[in-house]
């Protein structure tokens, strides 16, 4: 990764994309741009946001992510395919080394299960 995925202004674009999902959540089941915006920002929380040093971002970008799996199913059901590959849990389950990374992704899985 290269300094600027740590960016802040890349990471305020990415929570806006986020935001706009959020906001046309009746396309998040219909439409796969949508579906897919939201899986690629769910994946940038994980890659990115979980890892920052600048731990400020992490409780709206979380807050939003749980908000927009309550609402899609489609997007929960892809998240919890991922969490089927071994490397995955290992990555974000047993080996992280970042303390409240287990507390996070647990519930969003905790979620994504309802």
């Amino acid at each position: 990764m290269t300094k600027f995925t740590f960016d802040k202004d890349y990471g305020d674009f990415i929570y806006n994309l986020l935001r706009l999902c959020e906001k046309q959540n009746f396309e998040l089941n219909e439409s796969k741009d949508a579906l897919n915006t939201a899986k690629f920002c769910t994946t940038f929380f994980l890659s990115v946001i979980l890892r920052a040093q600048d731990r400020m971002r992490l409780p709206p970008f979380l807050k939003l992510l749980k908000s927009i799996f309550r609402k899609s199913d489609k997007l929960c059901k892809w998240f919890l395919k991922c969490f089927c590959d071994n490397k995955i849990i290992k990555e974000f389950l047993i080996t992280c080394t970042i303390q409240d990374m287990k507390y996070f992704v647990v519930g969003l899985i905790k979620i994504a299960l309802k």
